[in-house]
Parts: C-alpha cells; structure tokens; sequence
C-alpha cells in the first residue's frame, strides 16, 4: 500500500476515463479521517459533519458504473392512533366524571367513549394518523463483474482490490497488542454521468461490506500468474449523514440535456 502521504490512483480498465467514456464511469475517493477531531465533534452532534473531520485523500479509483444503480431513501413513519378533542367531548364533563373514577382501575379517558359507544351501537373513529420519526441515511449496493482483457488491467484490478480493502479496514493504535483502533476511511463517491451525479448526489459514505468472488464464472480459472479471468466485485456503502431538502435547493442542471430545474422554486410556485 502507499504511505500515508501518498496518494493511490487506479484507473480499471485502462482508458476508461477517455473522451469516448464520459458517462460511463464512477470515481470512488477514499479519505481519511483526524481521529483527535472526530472526537471533538462527538462531544456536539451538531457539529459532526463531514466537512469537519475528514482531513486527507488516500487514494481515487476510476472504474466502471455497476451492474445495477438504485437509489433509495427510508422514511420512517409510524402508525398512531388517538381520539381527538371532539372525540374525547361526546360525552361531555358526564364522560370525564366516569373515566376519572375508573381512573384507579386503569381505565382512561379513550377506553370509556370507546365502551360508551358500542354499548349505544356506534363505532369510535380511532383516528389514524402517520407519526414522522426520521429518515435513515442511504445505502447503496454495487455490484461489479470485471474481466481484465490486458495484463496492465489484471494488475490493476488486484491493486484496487487490496485498495479497497485496506481502506475499509479499522487500523491498529500501537501495534497488535493495542486496544485502540482507528476508523476505516469513508469515501465520496460521484459519477462521470452529470445527470446521475446531480440526481443522486451522495454525500460521504462508509463501507459496510465488501465481498470478492475470485471464481467469477463459476469455476476455477486464472492466467498463468495466477490472477484471476474474472472477479465480482459486491459493496455496500452507506451515507454517514441524512439528506435533507436543502440538499436539493439551487439548480440542477446538465449541459446539453435541456434539463434545468430550481426544486426551491418551483415549490414555491
């Protein structure tokens, strides 16, 4: 691997990056981040952004779009239920007497117009509602499979592996005896592809998984050095942060496309 002060690029398959490809690739940069400020930023979660505590770019992959590209965002919402206002005064101050001396038996103020009721031969609305209870970062799986046609893009595929790797491990405070660890690089990952870059618009991510198929194809194939014909390649990075609305203010815009949109203004509109 390369020192801490230099910094890695690998580029699979070789002239990916042409003039003929500018849409078809994505760049992975791994970052480091400043381990004494990360803890200062816990101390105030307001301030734990991103922009904060990464410090350094270890090294930038340029490889091709996965297999398949999805976007999707979790929103959590709960189901609650509670009479309202106008519910709860059906009965009137006669209702609230009652519920108030069962009120030692466990009984309130809603189970007393929901027994009331039935017993007239009516149903209580339980008046449903959807609760907002936060949105989770995202996650984004990538799948590749890579089958090098040069030995410059073997070699090259091997390297990136190991890159990749390395850059979502944990590291070792004071060697194999310490009880300290430093945390695994995060990455930014963005496309060549202006559309997809705008659209999606990742922001910081870590590496939550990462598994390699040396046997791409099923069975036990390798070139005379022993590197692999084909490998699959399956990642799993997920947003260290939520996207908020103001991530998608201000102009979304591709040159060429004729597509230009203010998400901010037209909802003002």
């Amino acid at each position: 691997m390369a020192s801490s002060k230099e910094v890695t690029k690998i580029i699979y398959p070789a002239g990916i990056a042409s003039d003929e490809n500018t849409g078809n690739y994505m760049i992975i940069t791994s970052k480091l981040l400043d381990q004494k400020d990360s803890i200062e930023s816990a101390k105030n979660a307001m301030d734990a952004t991103a922009e904060h505590i990464v410090t350094a770019i270890t090294g930038q992959i340029i490889l091709p779009l996965p297999n398949s590209l999805q976007d999707s965002t979790a929103h959590n919402w709960e189901v609650a239920e509670g009479l309202t206002q106008e519910a709860s005064g059906i009965a009137g101050s006669a209702l609230e007497t009652f519920t108030n001396k069962l009120g030692s038996n466990g009984a309130n103020v809603n189970s007393g117009i929901i027994k009331l009721a039935r017993k007239a031969g009516f149903n209580i609305d339980p008046k449903y509602w959807q609760m907002y209870n936060g949105t989770m970062p995202r996650e984004f799986s990538f799948d590749w499979t890579f089958v090098p046609e040069s030995s410059l893009d073997a070699e090259n595929l091997i390297k990136m592996l190991q890159f990749l790797k390395y850059s979502a491990s944990p590291g070792q405070r004071g060697g194999l005896a310490s009880l300290l660890l430093d945390s695994p690089n995060v990455f930014s990952i963005s496309f060549s592809n202006q559309i997809l870059q705008q659209t999606i618009r990742m922001k910081d991510a870590v590496c939550t998984h990462i598994s390699i198929d040396y046997m791409g194809q099923g069975y036990s194939d390798f070139y005379h050095d022993g590197r692999p014909k084909q490998v699959k390649l399956s990642m799993t990075f997920a947003e260290r942060h939520t996207l908020y609305k103001e991530d998608y203010e201000g102009e979304m815009t591709s040159s060429g496309s004729g597509l230009e949109t203010n998400y901010a203004t037209n909802i003002k509109k």
